[in-house]
């Protein structure tokens, strides 16, 4: 190839970039991916790709009865069970033309409500631990049991 040739290919330099996290990111729980491309300091674009998630809990739970799956249906979401244990319910309940009495009701809605508490708690103190911030993660995490010392007792 001649000098001349090669000058003319020569692409100008450019300040775009792309940077990839994932499919683990250090920072995070579970699998996820970003791609995210650069001019410099500013984002032009970003794509977010969740399906790293897939754990073929939808295609276990075809090969079993409705009554296996209520064991199953937490481990979708370990550290917030409650709604997931809630959809599933409601789920079962309306394929059956089930009608929940108006006090189980109230109970379901008290019982999210302090799932969603204990999720808050465990995601803050996550996230203070991540930046070096063990106290707060130990204050979160201790009033989180109190939390879960009331489901147990509850249910």
């Amino acid at each position: 190839m001649r000098p001349e040739n090669h000058e003319a290919q020569r692409q100008p330099p450019s300040n775009e970039y792309e940077l990839n996290f994932g499919p683990n990111h250090p920072g995070i729980e579970g699998n996820y991916s970003l791609k995210v491309k650069l001019h410099g300091d500013v984002v032009i674009e970003a794509k977010s790709d969740g399906g790293y998630l897939h754990r073929g809990f939808e295609k276990l739970m075809e090969q079993r009865l409705w009554i296996q799956n209520i064991a199953l249906v937490p481990r979708i979401c370990v550290p917030d069970p409650s709604p997931m244990e809630l959809c599933y319910s409601m789920a079962v309940e309306q394929l059956c033309g089930l009608v929940v009495p108006k006090r189980a009701q109230w109970i379901r809605v008290l019982q999210l409500e302090l799932s969603r508490i204990a999720a808050h708690l465990f995601t803050f103190g996550g996230h203070a631990a991540t930046t070096g911030m063990y106290s707060t993660m130990y204050w979160g995490v201790t009033d989180r049991d109190l939390l879960l010392d009331l489901f147990e007792e509850f249910t």
